[in-house]
């Protein structure tokens, strides 16, 4: 339905803002807690460990392993 379409616009407008904001390894996190505790009702241990697992992924993959500079968005950019 309409609303439907526009809730998902709406959250992918969001993500979007909080990676340019924030960056990643802040927004991923955040953006998932948020989500699953907004949009998907999960409780809030569920959707705590989602955030972690995912900022570890993020961390562990592309700050680590891979060595991709991660932008710190732009409210950390001095």
């Amino acid at each position: 339905s309409r609303s439907d379409w526009l809730s998902a616009l709406a959250w992918m407008a969001a993500f979007f803002l909080l990676l340019w904001l924030l960056g990643a390894l802040v927004a991923v996190p955040l953006f998932a807690l948020a989500y699953l505790r907004a949009a998907a009702r999960g409780s809030l241990v569920l959707a705590g460990a989602y955030a972690l697992a995912s900022w570890l992924f993020i961390y562990g993959l592309f700050d680590r392993a891979l060595r991709v500079p991660l932008p710190a968005g732009v409210l950390f950019v001095s």
